[in-house]
């Protein structure tokens, strides 16, 4: 729906950001429905049910959008840097916890209250700082390695079909 309210879906959540070529929009009058799920930038995401731990902070372009219900938002305290909770929520300890209180076989998913219930440690900010540039380095290294093995998965690729066209 062209020019209507923007609403993030799990699916929708990609690496720590919010891929708004594919959001989905819905009417005013059903997106006021859902008033306590009203997006403002900058607020963190957390799904909560399918792909449980998908973590995205909101982009300016979905000010005023809303969430569906298989996404927490969550409200963070003064004392604590986006960017350190979004990277503490996307580290393999905090996503090992959060999939032992994974329920259900047909959609899994997370209860508001566990949600609740993760403890966050809140070290100093300079510390807070530090660890949301590591994970920051991390992630693109991380990329940057994706990147490469696919290029040398090509190239191995386009060697190979060459040598044996060589053969035949």
């Amino acid at each position: 729906m062209a020019g209507g309210v923007p609403y993030v879906r799990v699916l929708d959540m990609q690496d720590g950001t919010v891929n708004e070529q594919q959001v989905k929009r819905t009417t005013r009058a059903i997106a006021d429905a859902y008033k306590r799920s009203v997006l403002r930038t900058g607020d963190v995401l957390l799904s909560i049910r399918g792909h449980v731990g998908r973590v995205a902070v909101v982009p300016a372009g979905l000010d005023e959008g809303n969430i569906t219900q298989d996404t927490a938002r969550l409200s963070l305290l003064s004392t604590v840097a986006r960017d350190y909770v979004v990277a503490c929520l996307s580290s393999m300890p905090m996503q090992a916890y959060m999939l032992r209180y994974v329920r259900g076989v047909a959609v899994s998913g997370i209860n508001l209250g566990d949600v609740k219930k993760l403890l966050i440690p809140v070290p100093p900010p300079e510390l807070q700082r530090r660890f949301a540039e590591l994970a920051e380095r991390h992630r693109q290294l991380s990329e940057r390695l994706r990147r490469a093995q696919g290029d040398a998965d090509q190239l191995f690729e386009s060697v190979a079909q060459r040598a044996f066209q060589e053969v035949a």
